[in-house]
């Protein structure tokens, strides 16, 4: 709560002229301000959906916090990126006590993602990469899962999977029935890249991976719940971290897991009681902000 108060407090000051206004109305439009300080952004998104208030902030070298605030749900990140550790949590903004996501602010999350996307530049902050890459994974939390949590990577064994990235990978996941590696839970063959969502896809649990079915690839629109006889699947990005395609292109054995949880047996509003996905979620959160770009 004292952390929640310190923050609060600080958003009714964050936007004052103490940084230079990097984006604004003059430069793209009135929808979107970023302020940029000294290891220090802080900024604006207006769109149809809501607004979104963010903050971005080293508090040392290695210490990134993070604050998202939107239709009165906060979401706040703190991420020690030297020893590979994360804090993560969600609450009611006026009284800091514990929510849960909705749709309508995972439609506004997936609408300031797809805003931050159009920023573009030679050097973008890593404030602003941070930003840009958590929003998109809080748009995939699954549905139940306490948003309260901590996560842990050995950042001495790489995670990354770029090595696979345009080629052919396996992938698997467990639940509350399942174990990874069964035939119920594994696809033997995952094209890992940034080919996009399959046709008349587009809402927020609508299915926009192509899969392996009677010798073609379909657009099945629902995923095919553990079929054991669907092993192939690619686009919609697959193996990318966070939802969908965007400009981060990161890949990790995580988020690869993680998409198999969430297109192949467990969406995220499927993901009830809380546990289905959560892991691979969380675990795909820590390596989103530690392993490299691929592309």
């Amino acid at each position: 709560m004292t952390r929640f108060l310190t923050l609060a407090a600080f958003a009714l000051t964050a936007c004052a002229p103490n940084g230079e206004l990097v984006q604004g109305p003059d430069e793209m439009g009135p929808d979107l301000v970023l302020r940029q300080g000294d290891g220090n952004l802080t900024g604006l998104y207006t769109g149809e959906q809501g607004s979104v208030w963010f903050q971005s902030r080293f508090l040392t070298d290695d210490v990134l916090d993070m604050t998202v605030e939107l239709n009165g749900l906060t979401l706040t990140q703190v991420l020690d990126l030297d020893n590979g550790v994360a804090e993560y949590d969600g609450f009611t903004s006026h009284d800091g006590t514990e929510t849960m996501m909705s749709l309508d602010d995972r439609a506004l999350l997936k609408a300031f993602t797809a805003r931050l996307d159009g920023v573009v530049g030679e050097e973008l902050s890593d404030e602003l990469v941070q930003v840009r890459r958590y929003a998109s994974h809080w748009v995939e939390v699954p549905a139940g899962m306490d948003m309260r949590y901590q996560a842990l990577t050995n950042i001495e064994h790489s995670m990354s999977a770029c090595a696979y990235v345009n080629d052919w990978a396996r992938g698997t996941h467990d639940g509350w029935f399942e174990d990874n590696w069964d035939d119920d839970t594994t696809l033997d063959g995952i094209y890992l890249s940034m080919h996009g969502a399959c046709a008349g896809s587009g809402g927020l649990d609508e299915q926009a991976t192509l899969w392996w079915v009677n010798g073609a690839w379909s657009c099945l629109g629902s995923e095919p719940d553990h079929s054991t006889s669907v092993e192939y699947a690619y686009g919609d990005c697959f193996g990318r971290c966070g939802g969908g395609c965007g400009s981060d292109t990161v890949f990790t054995w995580s988020c690869v897991d993680h998409d198999v949880c969430n297109r192949f047996g467990h969406s995220w509003s499927a993901s009830i009681p809380p546990g289905h996905c959560s892991d691979e979620f969380a675990a795909a959160g820590i390596e989103l902000a530690t392993e490299p770009n691929c592309l």
